[in-house]
């Protein structure tokens, strides 16, 4: 596929602005095989227009070459208490959000939070809960 039909795909609705358009066209230019991300915080159940929207767009970099990214942020999703702050339904719908994606979108790569965390999860675990009971005030006590 050339650049202008890579370009015409990245750039086609529901895109609504790029940086520059000499700058995309240098990246494609330049790097075989640029990357995009798209990070998501699991809020509830995805709405379909939500995955459709989201999905066709992130089709269209895949089919110019672009090695997409769909971050599940599981644990801003605890962290801002969604879906009640349980661990296991955030788990649950995590694993809804990414089945969803590598169906409609064949190729993306997934990535939850957690997984970025797992070497030192208990570490990460205890680090949130205690942060999660800390406030900006109780910060500025123990400082003083």
């Amino acid at each position: 596929m050339d650049v202008t039909e890579k370009i015409r795909l990245v750039t086609r609705e529901p895109t609504e602005e790029v940086v520059t358009q000499e700058e995309l066209l240098n990246l494609f230019n330049t790097n075989s095989q640029p990357k995009h991300y798209i990070g998501l915080e699991i809020s509830g159940f995805m709405h379909l227009g939500s995955l459709i929207l989201t999905g066709f767009k992130i089709n269209d970099f895949i089919k110019a070459g672009v090695k997409c990214t769909v971050f599940l942020a599981d644990w801003h999703t605890y962290l801002n208490n969604k879906l009640g702050g349980d661990w296991d339904k955030i788990r649950m719908v995590s694993k809804y959000y990414a089945d969803a994606f590598k169906m409609f979108c064949p190729g993306v790569e997934i990535v939850e939070g957690s997984q970025l965390y797992e070497s030192n999860r208990d570490y990460w675990l205890n680090l949130v809960k205690f942060s999660k009971n800390m406030s900006l005030d109780a910060q500025c006590v123990l400082l003083q």
